[in-house]
């Protein structure tokens, strides 16, 4: 196989979190720390009790809320 024929793969973390709450002074900012230290690309997140915007973004981390 030739080096241009080659399939390139890329490894990515997936998890599932529930949070219980998002609502309180910097649990937002402690969830991003927690997913930069992990190494987390995408996570689905549960019982966020977010009101208001439907997407949200911090420190090039974007969360999507569905109700």
């Amino acid at each position: 196989m030739t080096t241009s024929a080659r399939k390139r793969t890329t490894d990515f973390k997936l998890n599932t979190w529930n949070v219980r709450t998002l609502s309180g002074s910097g649990t937002l900012t402690a969830l991003i720390r927690e997913l930069k230290h992990y190494r987390v690309n995408i996570t689905a997140i549960q019982e966020t009790k977010l009101k208001g915007k439907e997407e949200y973004s911090k420190e090039g981390f974007y969360v999507f809320l569905s109700n």
